[in-house]
């Protein structure tokens, strides 16, 4: 801007001289329309093709991140992460009327076995077919469950409020005997299998108690009745 004031003013000054030499007494015409319609002209510049809005996905971070998470969810996974530190168990059995012990390594699994009944199970590898039994299995998940309750203070009710608890902030009342009434669906199972894959290899052996429950040990199976004489 300050070249083109320059340039205006010695146009003006040219052309007044100009004037007075002749004797013309014409007023000097102002410049100043002319000096700003003959600024620098901008270069011209080619074109630019229009750039189409892309929409870009969103990360795997982001879509996990809004997705919601009830304590439901959150007490599964609590629960799944506790039970899986039981790696072992100590079963206690009779085998010949003499008390022995095995040292069995568990299998765990947590699974949804109906509409609000969910499955703890464990599967244990017996040493010899001949432990494959009922009472040995009762006697494996009674000590697999004694280990997995003692994480969490020895009672059922003391597990579930560790497992599905929050620090609360929304100021939502909880549900009385909340503990008792998520436990009434927990399962406790076991499940035996025998060593070996060979014909004539026995069926594993399953037992079952609710969550809240020592499981019952199994009573002797009944005799057969005598067949009296002359009787088929």
């Amino acid at each position: 801007m300050a070249q083109c004031q320059e340039a205006r003013q010695a146009l003006t000054g040219d052309r007044k001289r100009a004037l007075e030499e002749t004797g013309d007494s014409r007023r000097v015409p102002q410049l100043t329309a002319t000096c700003l319609a003959t600024g620098p002209a901008k270069p011209a510049t080619a074109a630019q093709p229009a750039v189409a809005h892309v929409a870009v996905p969103a990360g795997g971070i982001d879509w996990l991140a809004s997705q919601p998470v009830n304590l439901l969810d959150w007490g599964l996974q609590r629960a799944a992460n506790s039970i899986e530190t039981v790696r072992s168990v100590r079963v206690v059995y009779e085998v010949n009327g003499a008390a022995a012990e095995d040292v069995v390594d568990v299998d765990f699994s947590l699974a949804e076995s109906g509409r609000q009944k969910y499955l703890i199970q464990g599967m244990v590898l017996a040493k010899t077919p001949e432990l494959v039994s009922e009472a040995y299995c009762v006697s494996a998940l009674r000590a697999w469950r004694q280990a997995v309750l003692k994480i969490n203070g020895d009672k059922p009710s003391a597990s579930i409020d560790v497992w599905f608890s929050h620090a609360d902030r929304g100021g939502a009342e909880r549900p009385k005997a909340l503990a008792e009434t998520v436990a009434a669906g927990f399962e406790f199972k076991m499940t035996i299998n025998g060593a070996g894959n060979g014909a004539g290899q026995q069926a594993p052996v399953s037992c079952l108690t609710p969550f809240a429950l020592d499981p019952v040990a199994v009573a002797a199976p009944a005799l057969p009745a005598k067949v009296a004489p002359g009787q088929k």
